[in-house]
Formats: structure tokens, C-alpha cells, sequence
């Protein structure tokens, strides 16, 4: 009898104990390295805009919005492209032609989304319309839905990083002063062979 009481208080120990330890933390444990970082960033903002602070703000908003909206304009762009592929029809067609061959599906599911990228300037555009209509059907093409999905995954995002059309590339190609085919020139290659290598290794 006396052994199963100390089994009992033995037990309520350790779950207030575990209670102690489960406490939710405190705002300062969540965010405070994030707070201090900021003030930190505010300070160096203001020693930088001293000299002329309402030039300075203008140019960090003009430059917010800009980027903004070409980043945001491309991917509505890339949506209404993929909207516009599946109400052709072209998706089904794709889908068909998938069906037939392994070897078409492989290349397929990687050059497809590939190209798709490249053509929009969007991976996540190019990757969502190809996820959501073609790999449910994977298993019809010997494939599994999650290789298929992240072999569309990492191709439509170096489709994305291999186009001239990217908002990344057109932010980072104003910021060089330079054409973003110069920027492509330096990123279309590699992806490319990139892409070739995960359509031989994940499926």
C-alpha cells in the first residue's frame, strides 16, 4: 500500500515538474533577439538618412513599391498563364502523354515545370498549376505522388531562377545596373543541368 502512495506522489511530482517546464515563454523570450535587431537597424537607418532624411525615405518607398509591384504582377501574370493552359486543355493533354511512358513522365515532371518557370518568371506559379493538376495522377505513370511533387518542386524553382522575367532577377539586375539577360547568362546553364540531375536521381 505504501508503495503504490510513493508510486503516486512520485508520479504528481514529475508532471508539475513537467508542467513548470511546459510554460509558454515570455514575450522577450519569443521576440526579444527580433526587437533588439530592429532598434538596431532603425539606429543605423537614421546615422544613414541624416543628411538628407526626405530624400531618403522617399527613395526607400518608391523602391518598396517598385519591387512589390513587379514581383506581384508577374505571379498574377503566371497565374492567369496556368489558369488559361487548364481551361484549354493542354493540361489534359499533357497529362495523357505522361500516361504512356515512365521516361516521358520523368522529363515531363521536370522539363515541363523547367520550362514553365522560365516562360512565367514564376517557380511557384509553374509548380502549383503542374501539383494540382497533373501529380494526383502520378501513381498512373509508376511514379509516387511525392517524388513527382518535389521533383516539380525544384524544377519549376530553377525554371524561376533561370528567367529573365523572375522578380528576383529584375530586382537584383536594377541593383547591378545591368540587363537581366546578363544575370540569366550566368544562371540558365547550371539550373538547367540542375534540373536534368533531379529527373534522373528522385524518380
Amino acid at each position: 500500500m505504501n508503495d503504490d502512495k510513493d508510486t503516486v506522489n512520485y508520479m504528481d511530482s514529475i508532471n508539475k515538474a513537467s508542467r513548470k517546464r511546459r510554460r509558454k515563454p515570455s514575450f522577450w523570450e519569443h521576440y526579444g533577439i527580433l526587437v533588439i535587431g530592429a532598434a538596431v537597424l532603425a539606429v543605423i537607418a537614421l546615422a544613414v538618412a541624416r543628411p538628407n532624411p526626405e530624400t531618403f525615405t522617399k527613395e526607400f518607398f518608391n523602391g518598396c513599391g517598385k519591387g512589390y509591384a513587379d514581383v506581384m504582377g508577374i505571379i498574377i501574370a503566371a497565374g492567369v498563364f496556368a489558369a488559361g493552359l487548364r481551361e484549354a486543355g493542354l493540361i489534359d493533354v499533357f497529362v495523357q502523354s505522361l500516361k504512356e511512358s515512365n521516361e516521358i513522365a520523368r522529363w515531363g515532371g521536370s522539363i515541363g515545370p523547367f520550362i514553365m518557370g522560365v516562360i512565367t518568371g514564376s517557380g511557384d506559379a509553374a509548380t502549383l498549376a503542374f501539383n494540382e493538376t497533373v501529380t494526383p495522377h502520378a501513381e498512373d505513370f509508376g511514379m509516387s505522388i511525392q517524388g513527382l511533387g518535389g521533383l516539380a518542386f525544384l524544377a519549376g524553382a530553377a525554371g524561376r531562377t533561370a528567367s529573365p522575367l523572375a522578380g528576383v532577377t529584375i530586382l537584383v539586375s536594377g541593383i547591378a545596373m545591368v540587363s537581366p539577360i546578363e544575370v540569366i547568362k550566368r544562371t540558365a546553364l547550371p539550373m538547367l543541368a540542375a534540373t536534368i540531375v533531379c529527373a534522373l536521381i528522385m524518380v
